[in-house]
């Protein structure tokens, strides 16, 4: 019987054996000129049909034997020295399944020792991951590639050795600081950010720069960070974290301290907005907010500052307006609602409030003590009437009235002008006023309606003339009736028509 030899079917070269016999080191080899048909039967590779004699072969080693030596040198590495035992009874008819027999075990033994360690839950990308990394040899790849799976299983003492054998290398810098955060240690950003500056398109860089400020508290650097980082490296989750970071640290905040400001606590709202401004200084709906803040704390001249910083917008100047009102500063806040643009919906309303209070606050001294009578008279009607529609006044049509009992009265054009235009009836023949009697329920509410209708104004629905059936919105009056509840009623005419 002899032995096939084929392409593919090397013999072993080395000691002679006799069959089923196992030479000492525990692999079967052939002789040049002594085959061994028990071992190769065993292994499928001896065919009885088409046998002949094993030729002598000056071929290098077997390609088992050079795999063998592989795995052996790798086992060592893992602590693993007779890895190559099932390797040495594998020749050519099984070459196929012994090398992907030794890739899966080779694998194993390079990850087995270091399997991420779940409960660390480490978010720092790979210093080897991402777009703009530095230069590295492949040999310097696989070191710090090792170094990185050591410090995900927990190893941080490895990590950090392996990575300093090569720690003049920026990546292997990397995973120091790396090492240094998952180890909880303080004040890395510096050195994080030096690093980053010194490779600015270094994606990874930037990303783990900003985790890291944003654990150590510092959140401007963080936040610019992340933006740098999701400029570099468009891909989940780096280039949502810009979006993330403002949404928690600026909208959120926002939201917080809307939401303390209606619930009184101005102090604490004024705290947590001050916090998102730090991020964004001109956020509109921020400033806004802190003025609105500053105005419930009597802050104004602080509320004016900040709220001058947003210039036209129309939400600013509507505060400011309302600030200066506050301050009985009429000329300031007409000027303030002119510059709102004109289809802004408190414009013309607030306008015509701080025309009117500029108008007051010129007016003789008699205005302002019939505004803030308890209950008006005649004379008081009529100067309230005219003080507040001046148009009235200038209303041509009707004759002049003489009466004898205003002749002396330092308003007498007030009353002269609302008998004129039939706002307030006189005893005709007396020709009498009556200036200083009580005026009624039915006077004030006649004369209210016959401004409107003179001056095109929305007449007001006295609710004890409005049966209950209807629902229909309603002014309530009633005796005594103070000049500024009367001032209240025709203003509200004067705005709805607006």
């Amino acid at each position: 019987m002899t032995l096939t030899h084929t392409s593919h079917q090397l013999p072993v070269r080395g000691h002679r054996c006799a069959a089923g016999v196992s030479p000492p080191n525990g692999s079967e080899v052939l002789a040049d000129d002594a085959p061994c048909p028990s071992v190769l039967s065993r292994i499928g590779m001896l065919d009885g049909r088409r046998s002949t004699t094993a030729r002598p072969s000056g071929r290098k080693p077997h390609w088992a034997q050079r795999l063998a030596a592989l795995v052996t040198k790798v086992g060592k590495k893992c602590g693993q020295r007779n890895i190559n035992q099932p390797f040495s009874r594998i020749v050519a008819p099984a070459r196929t399944v012994g090398i992907y027999a030794g890739i899966l075990i080779l694998g194993a033994c390079a990850t087995s020792q270091y399997q991420p360690d779940p409960g660390l839950n480490i978010l720092l990308p790979s210093p080897l991951s991402g777009p703009g990394r530095p230069s590295i040899e492949r040999e310097e790849v696989k070191q710090i590639d090792l170094a990185w799976r050591q410090l995900l299983s927990g190893q941080f003492n490895a990590a950090r050795a392996t990575s300093s054998v090569i720690e003049e290398l920026p990546h292997a810098e990397l995973l120091i600081l790396d090492v240094s955060h998952v180890e909880k240690n303080t004040n890395l950003s510096p050195d994080f950010s030096d690093l980053a500056e010194q490779h600015p398109k270094w994606a990874a860089a930037w990303v783990s720069l900003s985790i890291v400020a944003e654990k150590e508290g510092n959140e401007i650097m963080a936040l610019n960070a992340a933006t740098r980082g999701a400029e570099l490296w468009n891909k989940t989750p780096w280039v949502e974290r810009p979006a993330k970071l403002r949404t928690r640290w600026i909208e959120d905040r926002i939201s917080v301290a809307e939401e303390q400001l209606a619930g009184g606590q101005s102090e604490q709202a004024l705290a947590t907005v001050e916090l998102a401004l730090v991020h964004e200084e001109n956020n509109t709906r921020a400033v806004l907010l802190k003025g609105n803040i500053l105005v419930s704390l009597n802050r104004n001249e602080e509320a004016e500052t900040v709220l001058g910083s947003l210039e036209r917008d129309p939400e600013a100047l509507f505060l400011r307006a309302q600030i200066a009102e506050s301050n009985s500063n009429w000329m300031k806040a007409m000027n303030l609602y002119q510059l709102m643009p004109s289809d802004y919906a408190k414009r013309e309303t607030g306008l015509a409030r701080a025309q009117l209070n500029w108008r007051l606050s010129v007016l003789p001294r008699y205005v302002h003590q019939s505004l803030e009578s308890p209950q008006i008279t005649r004379a008081q009607l009529a100067i309230i009437l005219i003080a507040l529609a001046p148009d009235a006044e200038a209303m041509e049509g009707g004759r002049v009235p003489l009466l004898s009992d205003i002749v002396e009265l330092p308003y007498q054009r007030e009353i002269l002008s609302a008998v004129r235009v039939d706002l307030i009836n006189i005893d005709a023949i007396e020709r009498r006023f009556y200036p200083e009697r009580l005026a009624s329920l039915h006077e004030i509410q006649d004369a209210t309606v016959a401004l409107g209708h003179l001056l095109g104004f929305t007449t007001p629905h006295w609710c004890a003339t409005v049966p209950d059936t209807e629902n229909v919105a309603c002014t309530s009056m009633s005796v005594p009736i103070s000049g500024g509840e009367l001032a209240d009623i025709i203003m509200g005419m004067i705005q709805e028509t607006d």
